[in-house]
């Protein structure tokens, strides 16, 4: 008896929405708007920042590897772009970064503290 009553409960709300979908239709589609326009997709990565302290630390833990990577020097100048985070059982790094007159994109994987394993560059893409 209870999934017939939620059932037609349902309908109920869903008629009397459509009826009235004229005035809250802006409504709905600001609130949506809003919703994925300030928050992250959860699990995904969280929207791009411009280079602070966190990403250029990332960048230099992983420096030798993108040295021998790229086949740079020491003295290259690495210019960070933008970074974003995405916080699973630690914490991936995307970094856009230019080095040599080439872009670049990093992937870094920073495990969790307790671990006391350092970050690992994970990906290395040339961006065109």
């Amino acid at each position: 008896m209870k999934p017939y009553f939620l059932f037609l409960i349902t309908l109920l709300i869903s008629s009397l929405i459509s009826l009235n979908s004229h005035r809250i239709t802006r409504k709905r589609i600001s609130i949506y708007k809003n919703l994925f326009d300030s928050k992250p997709v959860l699990g995904g990565y969280g929207h791009p920042k411009p280079s602070d302290n966190l990403s250029r630390k990332m960048i230099r833990l992983v420096k030798e590897d993108l040295e021998s990577t790229l086949d740079i020097s020491k003295n290259e100048a690495i210019t960070i772009k933008q970074y974003s985070v995405k916080v699973v059982a630690g914490a991936f790094y995307k970094i856009e970064f230019k080095v040599a007159g080439s872009e670049y994109e990093a992937i870094i994987f920073a495990p969790l503290p307790h671990t006391h394993q350092p970050p690992v560059l994970e990906a290395l893409t040339k961006l065109v």
